[in-house]
């Protein structure tokens, strides 16, 4: 007996060894190789499945259905997100079935099993530790970056970009954009933590990787994704100091400075490796929006069901206005998260993908209050804001197709629903040591008026 114990605590021991290394190699790679990550990501999923082997099928002193119960005890607190997750994927799947060219289809749908990091993080990385280990990597892979992109900057006068910075491996601009911006704000959580209770090497680390990390994302000259994180802060200002008046003043100075950005001469300067002043290209706005105009006639046309992912590329050219350059004229997406949804998944792929934002921001303001005393309290911001910061890039730019970004939100995902559990558990746990310390004094008092 005493042997099977040893043996289950080096296993244990060894898992957690391993599971703390890939993470950290996961989030290191995910800034510059899609291939890589998935590799490492693919690695994750197998140390679960042997968690949930060894958990099922090796003690069989207990019943399986004890042991399943017990194992996902915790479906309860993502029922409903995960009963979203499961229609947006038989959705999917439907339409590789019936589709003229299912191998295609289904190719276009590969991005599903990327959800399954939502629920490996909620149901394997109970421990914040574990979590922390996928924050550090991703710090360390965006300082990486973030420092190899320093070429960019001109040598004569430092402090002009001449080029948009990617990733390592040529990765595109907006995905590096995308990618840095959601492990910013992952991170704040645990800087702010550093800060507070740690050494101060430790607080020098974690500042100087999130500094060259903001460097990077800066170099991505993303105006979208930009706008998106100040909207992000401003977000968390109200929610910590609770004065709506913060967002609403914020948004009103926000406008006037979106719209003089957005101006000719100002894009011209922003976007001048791309944008020819003299009129005979088009900005990256211009081309948008032609976008967003041919999707939302895309989508008339087929409210319901959309174009699938086979049709999508042959409808746009039938549909597209004349006036489209550039990227506008071959159709590769709607540079609009839900629109892209809405004309290819039509009304119901839609609904399904704004429920993924909508659940996470309902649960956290139905309790805003006790979550915000809460130990967990950076954690929850923190990912809850990655979430919302999903939806906001997503709104000029299609970071829901880019499997590098995607799944960074699916870790938010799993980090905010395990973060809101935990802190269920710790009240509950408390509740029950002042429930046996209020019986132990009654006891207590009993036996004192039975000496007596």
């Amino acid at each position: 007996m005493s042997n099977n114990i040893k043996k289950s605590n080096t296993f244990q021991l060894n898992q957690t060894k391993t599971l703390s290394t890939v993470l950290v190699l996961f989030g290191l790679t995910a800034h510059f190789s899609i291939s890589l990550s998935q590799i490492f990501f693919g690695v994750l999923l197998f140390i679960w499945l042997i968690d949930i082997f060894s958990k099922l099928f090796l003690n069989k002193s207990i019943s399986m259905e004890k042991k399943v119960a017990e194992y996902f005890k915790d479906y309860h607190v993502i029922k409903d997100i995960s009963l979203v997750v499961l229609v947006y994927v038989i959705q999917k799947i439907v339409y590789v079935i019936f589709s003229e060219n299912p191998s295609k289809e289904f190719n276009a749908s590969g991005d599903m099993w990327l959800i399954f990091f939502f629920f490996f993080i909620f149901y394997k990385l109970y421990d914040k530790k574990h979590v922390n280990y996928l924050i550090i990597g991703l710090l360390i892979g965006g300082a990486l970056t973030g420092l190899y992109n320093i070429k960019l900057l001109d040598p004569k006068i430092f402090y002009v970009i001449y080029r948009r910075a990617g990733g390592f491996n040529s990765m595109h601009p907006l995905t590096y954009a995308g990618i840095t911006a959601l492990t910013i704000i992952l991170s704040l959580y645990m800087v702010i933590s550093s800060i507070i209770k740690k050494k101060l090497y430790i607080k020098a680390l974690f500042i100087f990787l999130l500094i060259f990390t903001v460097f990077g994302f800066f170099l991505s000259k993303s105006a979208g994704v930009y706008i998106s994180f100040f909207f992000i802060i401003l977000f968390n200002l109200t929610i910590l100091l609770k004065k709506k008046m913060i967002l609403i003043l914020s948004l009103i100075i926000l406008l006037p400075v979106m719209l003089f950005s957005y101006s000719k001469r100002v894009r011209y300067v922003f976007e001048r490796t791309t944008f020819d002043y003299s009129g005979k290209t088009q900005s990256s706005l211009d081309q948008r929006l032609i976008f967003w105009r041919t999707g939302i006639k895309m989508w008339l046309e087929r409210p319901l069901l959309g174009t699938s992912e086979t049709n999508y590329m042959k409808i746009y050219q039938l549909n597209k206005y004349p006036e489209a350059k550039g990227v506008a004229s071959t159709g590769s997406h709607m540079h609009n998260d839900l629109l892209d949804t809405l004309v290819r998944f039509g009304s119901i792929g839609f609904t399904l993908q704004l429920m993924f934002y909508l659940f996470p921001v309902i649960t956290f303001f139905r309790r805003m209050d006790y979550f915000l005393e809460s130990e967990e309290k950076w954690m929850i911001l923190s990912s809850l804001s990655a979430i919302v910061m999903m939806f906001l890039m997503g709104l000029t730019q299609c970071h829901f197709r880019d499997d590098e970004v995607q799944i960074l939100f699916w870790a938010a995902m799993g980090i905010f629903y395990r973060s809101i559990h935990n802190v269920e558990n710790d009240n509950e746990k408390r509740n029950i040591s002042k429930t046996n310390n209020r019986k132990i004094k009654d006891n207590k008092k009993l036996k004192a008026n039975y000496t007596l």
